[in-house]
């Protein structure tokens, strides 16, 4: 067993392994691990350690906010996921006071969380829903823990016939860009992580934009043909018009699932990711699927001593997994609440 997990932790690039930043799902070039660990991950994948590395300075959020204080400066931010009560805790303890802007318009999304003992448990009924509501038509995200859990849940649809997209950590900014623009289409189903949790708007019927340049594309188009802007508006025309179509039916059928496997680290990010359902007044679903064997509910120790993996047994989406009562998911998610506290109050701790 080893303490970092690829497809976890790290992927392997053309150069070597590459970091994964949780909280984004992308890959961090250029950064690396101290105390050794960098050395020994190089060696085991490759036969040779890279030289050791040092850091030349750090600086903590809290040394950040008293520096601009000090210095006279304002501080502002917005976001629209201040997060819970953990969160505006943290922000008072800065010195920062939070201000709720009423938002122009309805959130018509509809939220949900269910609970099961198994993270198999909670696979296979995730699987259950996203098949019905994708004979329905409605797209639909799967947004799963990391690049491991993604791959697997990816590799069952596939067993079951479905196709599917899959972006992951190691996948360039152009794959990512064409997803998106796809994702909200018609019957589409795609895969992937936190990379799809934040700054990503997920467009009902497709982005017209994008999909127009994919179609001049196929077409060979010449962009310095003469003509190539009434061409280009003809196509633009007819992409909008069936995007627009897709849209107004999606959006009667109850418009885009966001389908999340696992417990985030708090409550923000969750609410990040339930965020690219129902985008601009549009109607939309997210569902998470929680288990009691989710990396929030286990210890730091466990964490450091297990090995982070997907069981690779049968799903089965022809029978109906039980959920957890509501008096076992209430105490469970009380118990998530504690331990994403104690891990932020770690981490923030040694930055």
């Amino acid at each position: 067993k080893h303490l970092l997990q690829e497809n976890v932790h790290y992927y392997v690039g053309d150069n070597g392994p590459v970091l994964i930043d949780p909280a984004r799902g992308v890959g961090r070039k250029g950064q690396v691990l101290g105390e050794g660990l960098w050395q020994a991950l190089n060696f085991r994948l490759r036969g040779t350690a890279e030289q050791p590395t040092r850091t030349a300075v750090q600086i903590t959020i809290d040394e950040i906010v008293a520096k601009v204080q000090r210095d006279g400066g304002d501080i502002a931010v917005y976001t629209g996921t201040a997060g819970d009560e953990q969160d505006f805790k943290r922000y008072g303890e800065l010195g920062l006071s939070v201000v709720r802007v009423r938002p122009d318009t309805p959130v018509l999304r509809r939220d949900a969380t269910v609970w099961f003992a198994r993270r198999n448990d909670s696979i296979e009924a995730m699987l259950r829903d996203v098949l019905t509501v994708h004979e329905d038509g409605r797209p639909v995200v799967i947004v799963a823990q990391n690049d491991a859990e993604a791959i697997y849940i990816s590799r069952k649809l596939a067993e079951l016939g479905i196709d599917r997209d899959t972006l992951l950590a190691r996948d360039s900014v152009e794959k990512e860009r064409l997803v998106v623009a796809t994702a909200g289409q018609r019957g589409k189903i795609t895969v992937s992580t936190s990379r799809l949790g934040r700054a990503v708007d997920i467009m009902l019927g497709g982005d017209p934009e994008v999909i127009t340049n994919l179609r001049l594309r196929e077409l060979n188009i010449d962009p310095t043909a003469p003509d190539f802007h009434s061409r280009r508006d003809a196509v633009y025309r007819e992409v909008k018009a069936k995007t627009d179509s897709e849209r107004d039916a999606l959006a009667a059928k109850g418009g885009l699932l966001v389908a999340i496997r696992g417990l985030r680290d708090s409550k923000r990010t969750e609410m990040q990711v339930r965020g690219r359902a129902g985008r601009n007044g549009a109607p939309g679903e997210s569902k998470l699927y929680a288990s009691a064997e989710d990396e929030v509910l286990r210890s730091p120790l466990e964490l450091t001593t297990e090995t982070v993996r997907v069981e690779d047994t049968s799903i089965r989406v022809d029978i109906n997994p039980t959920p957890l009562s509501e008096r076992a998911a209430a105490a469970l998610e009380r118990v998530a609440a504690r331990m994403s506290a104690n891990r932020t109050f770690v981490a923030e701790d040694r930055a």
